[in-house]
């Protein structure tokens, strides 16, 4: 209860400095980011159960169906979330963090997660990786005047 009532008061105090402000959009990247990085055994399998799927009596990534606006109703904050979610499991991947969702990924069939990372469901993620791998390169390159 308190923890909702902190989120009205946050929200409220936002709310008034701008009106379009939307406190689950905002805290989404943090909760997202610990979500996919556990730090207790339960924490681990429920990361496991939420990204992984069964299907025929093998595992694929579930993660793309929630990349893909499945997260929250409404067009554009789905797209902004979709966007926002996809940066973030990048980031997390890429960090010290993540490393129990890397562990999980090693674990899958190659051949599925290759087929998996592309499929069309997948592009977001790979845009993602696209960015994240540019990033340095292009934060490096002097600019031209």
């Amino acid at each position: 209860i308190l923890v909702m009532r902190s989120f009205v008061t946050l929200e409220g105090i936002a709310f008034a400095a701008d009106p379009d402000f939307n406190m689950y959009t905002t805290s989404s990247p943090y909760a997202f980011r610990r979500l996919l990085s556990p730090r207790t055994d339960d924490g681990k399998k429920l990361l496991k159960q939420t990204v992984l799927e069964d299907v025929s009596s093998r595992q694929r990534l579930r993660l793309f169906s929630l990349l893909q606006g499945s997260l929250i109703s409404g067009k554009r904050q789905s797209k902004d979330l979709t966007r926002t979610a996809t940066k973030t499991v990048m980031d997390v991947l890429l960090a010290g963090e993540g490393r129990e969702l890397r562990r999980i990924l090693a674990s899958l069939d190659s051949i599925l997660l290759v087929e998996d990372l592309t499929s069309p469901g997948a592009a977001p993620l790979r845009r993602a990786a696209l960015e994240a791998a540019m990033s340095p390169i292009h934060r490096s390159t002097p600019r031209r005047r």
